[in-house]
């Protein structure tokens, strides 16, 4: 995909902005005055019109980069302090007791083999290690 990124980045917004423009002037006729192709008017229309579809992507784009995931190795949806259940402004031994209290429910061995518990113990050891470093952290929380 991200070979294929540039090529429609170059195609898809003229001929989206050529697609939408006569429905945008018959709609709102007062932003976009009905004008024939070639007119400067039609010229002044498409530049606005492309720059809103342009404005549009790019918003979706960080919309769903942001929901995505937060950062630093969570997957999509993850929120590392729900998971240790700690607040955001946790210190480091509040956050090391809340993970050895879970490593111990949720520990492969303490558990027993067969649980099916080792992916649960398994992200709440990266949350830990992304916590418990403060870059880590600082990078997780912006």
């Amino acid at each position: 995909m991200s070979l294929l990124t540039p090529l429609l980045w170059s195609f898809l917004p003229p001929q989206i902005t050529h697609i939408i423009l006569p429905y945008l002037s018959a709609t709102l006729p007062s932003i976009f005055p009905p004008a024939a192709k070639g007119t400067a008017r039609y010229q002044q229309n498409y530049k606005i019109a492309f720059t809103g579809v342009i404005c549009l992507y790019l918003a979706y784009t960080f919309v769903k980069d942001d929901a995505a995931g937060a950062g630093a190795g969570a997957g999509p949806g993850e929120n590392w302090y729900a998971l240790l259940g700690v607040p955001r402004n946790v210190d480091d031994d509040g956050l090391k007791k809340a993970y050895r209290s879970l490593s111990r429910l949720y520990h492969p061995d303490r558990a027993g083999a067969g649980t099916g518990n080792e992916a649960v113990f398994i992200t709440i050891r990266r949350a830990y290690e992304t916590l418990s470093d403060p870059v880590k952290r600082y990078a997780y929380d912006r």
